[in-house]
């Protein structure tokens, strides 16, 4: 994309809400998440405007994610550089981060020392504020992986895959779509101002508030889903409770680490941590009053086994996003 003909003075407030999130981004505690990803939210789309304007010569949109994230990286700011980084990036945006179906998890870059000439030893130059990167090096494939790159390329020929390509490429036209009405809702020389667009938009979406508790709703379902599907995520909030308990009652760390079947390292952090056993605890706090009510196939004297676990673990999402407990079989 070639830059467009702006005038500076309508790049500053751009310029000014970019400082403000790397700012805001740098003394935020690892653990916001939630208030890490709005930021970051809000930087990507200043770097549109700044990239789009001209303001870094040599940087196109196309180089737009590996920009940003260096220049997280330069400022200390931790982020994880994996799906849910490049996630927020359109597809143009992630040159060089795999395609639409594969994986855009990559390994996390050390951050630069460059010496007084602008050089790095990893490659890297710095010239006027801005990070060029060398283009990583890729090994000529080999049978299995051009095998497999054949495979990946048709997603088509199995319905999973072909219906999970299908629904990745729905979500990501809706959040194109919802980039778009988001730009008209605001004013680009004032992002602080809304335009005349304003109020057709809230009135094509109605009863917003409502929906904003829809949405939620379906974010707790995803990220439940999301945190079953990623094998890195070995301990869910329900195995954290268990895991506390008979640390507290029962067990010694090693006995439950191995329970758990991580190490005693990851237990203790895990568990032993204050601040980690004093969000388990708030976590059992905000339930207050459970109500089950039995399938009325029950029979009199017939017992009803309920597995709490993935309705324990979506509550505790819904808990962190602001919404209600939502009872079992509701």
């Amino acid at each position: 994309m070639h830059p467009k003909s702006i005038n500076k003075n309508e790049l500053i407030p751009w310029i000014e809400r970019e400082k403000e999130c790397i700012d805001t981004l740098y003394n935020l505690d690892f653990s916001q998440e939630k208030t890490k990803t709005m930021y970051l939210q809000k930087l990507i789309e200043a770097e549109r405007m700044l990239v789009d304007g001209g303001y870094y010569p040599g940087i196109t949109r196309s180089k737009l994610a590996q920009f940003i994230y260096s220049k997280l990286l330069d400022n200390k700011i931790e982020f994880p550089r994996g799906d849910s980084y490049y996630n927020l990036f359109e597809e143009d945006e992630r040159r060089g981060y795999g395609t639409i179906f594969n994986s855009l998890s990559v390994k996390s870059h050390p951050p630069h020392e460059f010496n007084n000439s602008g050089s790095c030893p990893c490659g890297a130059l710095q010239w006027n504020g801005v990070i060029y990167l060398p283009e990583p090096a890729q090994d000529a494939p080999t049978e299995t992986e051009q095998d497999r790159i054949k495979e990946l390329a048709d997603p088509t020929e199995y319905p999973s895959t072909h219906y999970i390509l299908l629904t990745q490429k729905n979500a990501i036209e809706y959040v194109k779509l919802c980039r778009e009405i988001l730009s008209k809702y605001f004013d680009k020389a004032n992002p602080k101002e809304t335009t005349e667009y304003k109020p057709v938009i809230d009135a094509a979406i109605k009863d917003a508030k409502t929906k904003i508790k829809k949405e939620k709703a379906i974010f707790a379902k995803i990220k439940l889903a999301r945190n079953y599907a990623d094998s890195r995520k070995k301990v869910t909030d329900w195995e954290k409770l268990k895991a506390h308990i008979l640390d507290v009652s029962t067990y010694n760390i090693s006995k439950v680490a191995k329970m758990l079947r991580i190490t005693d390292k990851q237990a203790t952090k895990t568990i032993k941590d204050e601040r980690r056993k004093k969000e388990i605890v708030d976590n059992v706090r905000w339930f207050e009053t459970i109500q089950i009510k039995a399938p009325r196939k029950l029979k009199k004297g017939e017992m009803f086994t309920w597995k709490i676990q993935n309705w324990y673990n979506e509550q505790i999402i819904r808990k962190n996003i602001g919404l209600t407990l939502k009872q079992p079989f509701a």
